[in-house]
């Protein structure tokens, strides 16, 4: 039983002016409150409240009842009201206790409130990093990719290259055998390159093209012409140098093996030339490096 109970029980002979009743109501009153007092270490600081305020509430009404019947009856108080004041004043005191306490529970509460909303605006930050890092990782994936690829093509050309001395010969080579321009003493009836000429563009295909009828090759040699190696008669050649050369024009092109065609100019003492000119140039770039 609590300490209310048993400082009740003490001061029983105290109340004896009370009616048997009414002590009996009072004091089942006080063994609740006492069951209560004992059961309130495991409840939480609502009840505790509540549980005081209710004693305060009990103490108040029988001190009121107490002094009006003693007003009434007028019998003599032999201290039981004081007695019920210092119940009163300890429930006060008690009271006061538990508010100091729901007092810095509802401020612990508050910055539980506080940190919660703190976390959630953490978590929302770790989210949109996590979604910018997803970014990142899928743009450095894909630039990575593209550096791979890039680096293969490196290699690959790296291992197919092609030295300037080769290229340089080779330009040497093409030019020496007038190929891509005419030599400078170059004349109309001149058999070396380059070919055709104005004159042979106009005596051409491309020349007669308004000319040639509808049953005509129509752009075409004719299969039996070519099989035979002879022009139509309308490209027949009008001068008589441009025939051997009109004619190893139009030959297959694997006819030209077996007669042995090789580009004028194109001999000895021309890839000489070449030769010292390519080691000239290779020379004059390594000392300009």
């Amino acid at each position: 039983m609590g300490p209310t109970y048993w400082l009740i029980l003490t001061n029983a002979e105290s109340m004896a002016s009370l009616s048997d009743s009414r002590v009996c109501v009072y004091f089942s009153r006080m063994r609740k409150r006492g069951q209560t007092v004992m059961a309130a270490a495991e409840k939480p600081t609502k009840e505790k409240l509540l549980a005081t305020l209710d004693d305060i509430e009990v103490l108040s009404r029988e001190l009121i009842e107490m002094l009006a019947l003693s007003r009434t009856q007028k019998l003599p108080q032999p201290g039981e009201d004081t007695e019920i004041l210092e119940l009163l004043v300890q429930r006060d005191k008690e009271f006061q206790e538990l508010m100091q306490t729901a007092v810095e529970q509802g401020r612990v509460h508050q910055e539980m409130q506080a940190l919660e909303k703190e976390v959630e605006k953490r978590d929302s930050d770790i989210q949109q990093l996590q979604k910018q890092l997803k970014e990142a990782e899928h743009i450095l994936a894909t630039a990575v990719y593209q550096a791979k690829e890039k680096l293969k093509s490196i290699d690959k050309a790296r291992k197919g290259s092609i030295s300037s001395e080769e290229i340089i010969k080779y330009a040497h080579r093409i030019s020496a055998s007038n190929a891509v321009c005419a030599p400078l003493n170059w004349v109309p009836g001149d058999p070396r390159r380059p070919y055709p000429t104005d004159l042979e563009m106009r005596s051409g295909i491309l020349g007669n093209m308004s000319n040639m009828s509808t049953n005509g090759v129509n752009g075409h040699l004719p299969g039996d012409a070519l099989a035979a190696g002879r022009l139509p008669d309308i490209l027949t050649p009008q001068y008589p140098w441009q025939s051997a050369d009109v004619s190893m024009g139009i030959l297959p092109p694997h006819h030209g093996n077996d007669f042995g065609l090789e580009p004028p100019g194109h001999n000895k003492e021309n890839e000489d030339d070449v030769e010292a000119m390519s080691t000239d140039s290779s020379s004059s770039s390594s000392d300009s490096d």
